[in-house]
């Protein structure tokens, strides 16, 4: 209810559309996403999955090449200062064949840049670099079928940095059509 009354007052001051999605991802992030790692890279830290979650998108748990196991786990803030990458995923059902747009943001302003990697059911949607010195919402346009869908997104970074994430409309206001599904 608090993020439809404030999409109503955005709308009724006629703020523009960078800056409502900027502001709601600000106070409404999406708090459901699961996250494997971050796998941190360096000299002192060569680890690496043997096998991929874009690999194998219904797995939960994956391998280091140190024989330790890594799971998807509820996504948090990891601190920061180091190099390298983590995956984030989201499964959910749609009641409806729709687009939806997955609002993401840098939490915090840092000369460096990050890359994204997204895929969405299976094949790659998008390849994105975020400046991160730019604080303002990236908006991507999933093309989203009814039944289970699965949105997976490989972030790298050369400086760990948290992001907002937000599946929604165009404004990062709800949709009302999307329903949680557990990971399997």
């Amino acid at each position: 209810k608090d993020l439809k009354d404030y999409q109503s007052l955005m709308s009724k001051a006629r703020v523009p559309l960078n800056l409502r999605r900027t502001k709601t991802l600000d106070i409404f992030p999406d708090k459901s996403w699961q996250q494997l790692g971050p796998i941190e890279l360096g000299e002192n830290a060569r680890i690496d999955l043997k096998s991929k979650p874009e690999e194998n998108f219904s797995k939960s748990s994956f391998k280091l090449t140190s024989d330790n196991e890594i799971s998807f786990e509820p996504y948090k803030d990891n601190g920061d200062k180091f190099n390298g990458y983590m995956y984030l995923r989201k499964n959910f059902n749609s009641t409806s064949s729709s687009n939806a747009y997955l609002h993401i943001k840098v939490d915090k302003r840092r000369t460096a840049f990050n890359g994204l990697r997204i895929w969405h059911n299976g094949s790659i949607l998008e390849d994105k670099v975020l400046d991160t010195t730019q604080y303002q919402t990236n908006a991507i346009k999933i093309p989203l079928r009814k039944g289970k869908n699965s949105i997976l997104i490989k972030y790298s970074f050369e400086h760990y940095t948290n992001l907002n994430l937000k599946l929604g409309n165009v404004y990062g206001g709800d949709l009302s059509f999307i329903t949680m599904n557990p990971l399997h």
